[in-house]
Formats: C-alpha cells, sequence, structure tokens
C-alpha cells in the first residue's frame, strides 16, 4: 500500500468519524428544540380547547363547526387548527420514540420522523461537537469504518486488476516436463 494510498485511506476514515460523530450532538440539538415546538404547539392546542369547552364543544365539535362554516375565513382557521392538532401529537410522538430508544439509536429515530420544519431549524443553528460518550465514540468508528471501506473499495479493486493483469500465465501444455522426467 502506497503513501497516497494510504493517505487518502486515512483522510477517508478522518472524514467518516467527523461526520458520523456529529450524529448524537445534531439529536441533542434536535432534541431540544422539539421540546420547544411541543411546548408551543401545547399553547395552541390547549387555548383552543379552552374555547371550545367555554361554548359547551369538544375539540372534534369545534373543529367540525369551523370546516363546516359558510364563511371562508373560519373554514381556513379550522384546516389550520386540525394541521396544529396534528403536528403536535406527531411531534409528541416522536418525542415519545426519542425518549424510549437507546442514546445509540436516538439518531436513527430522529430520521424516522423528523419534522421538516424543526429539522431545518436545528440545521440552520447547528453548532458541531463531537460527543466524548459512548454513543458519540460507537457513531464515529462507525462512520470512519463505513466512509473508509466504502472510499478504500475503488482502490483495492484497482490494485486487484493490475495484480492480475501482471501476474504470468502458467500453461498447462507441452512445455511442462511430465511428471516421470522428474523421477
Amino acid at each position: 500500500m502506497g503513501i497516497l494510498s494510504k493517505s487518502w485511506t486515512l483522510g477517508l476514515i478522518v472524514t467518516g468519524v467527523v461526520i458520523f460523530g456529529q450524529a448524537p450532538e445534531f439529536s441533542q440539538q434536535y432534541k431540544q428544540r422539539l421540546g420547544g415546538g411541543i411546548n408551543e404547539l401545547a399553547s395552541v392546542v390547549s387555548q383552543f380547547e379552552k374555547d371550545a369547552a367555554s361554548q359547551g364543544l369538544t375539540r372534534a365539535q369545534a373543529l367540525d363547526q369551523q370546516n363546516n362554516s359558510n364563511e371562508a375565513f373560519n373554514q381556513l382557521r379550522g384546516k389550520s387548527m386540525e394541521s396544529h392538532i396534528k403536528r403536535y401529537e406527531n411531534l409528541l410522538m416522536q418525542r415519545q420514540a426519542m425518549q424510549t430508544a437507546s442514546p445509540v439509536m436516538q439518531p436513527v429515530h430522529l430520521l424516522r420522523r423528523a419534522d421538516v420544519e424543526i429539522l431545518s431549524d436545528t440545521l440552520a443553528a447547528y453548532k458541531p461537537g463531537l460527543q466524548l460518550t459512548f454513543e458519540g465514540t460507537l457513531w464515529a468508528l462507525v462512520g470512519g469504518g463505513i466512509v473508509g471501506g466504502l472510499g478504500r473499495a475503488p482502490v483495492s479493486a484497482m490494485r486487484f486488476r493490475a495484480k492480475r493483469r501482471r501476474a504470468p500465465k502458467v500453461s498447462y501444455g507441452e512445455d511442462m516436463p511430465s511428471q516421470d522426467e522428474h523421477l
């Protein structure tokens, strides 16, 4: 393995370590924003339910009343409120999934149900950092192995082909001495 090949492989491993090592930190920052989103939507949903209750309506009845209104504004507010409630429930489910997952698996749960708005905001304000925890180290090592291995595969394939071309061709024909001649 030449110096260029070793440098390439080392560079890929370091890149994988740095990129994948960010997963636990990114998850932590996402969870903080997730909590903020839940708190804000909880306030909106709670106020809507209080307003509905003050009129003797359940949440579902109040939404039906708005959606079935003859006024376009009320219909829009009903659709908007339904959207807020659905997002609130989705965020609660995601938080529950992330809280019950092991710290190593939290980045996976984040990607499975990520809220686009929170994900975008987290990416925009993300502050890189390597967590010196078990899960941070594990993600970094896995990333180094994956990126290093994937990046090394083409180099290994080229070397294998080059060795096959340089190998002498052995012919088992007339040029070979017979076994009787050796005796």
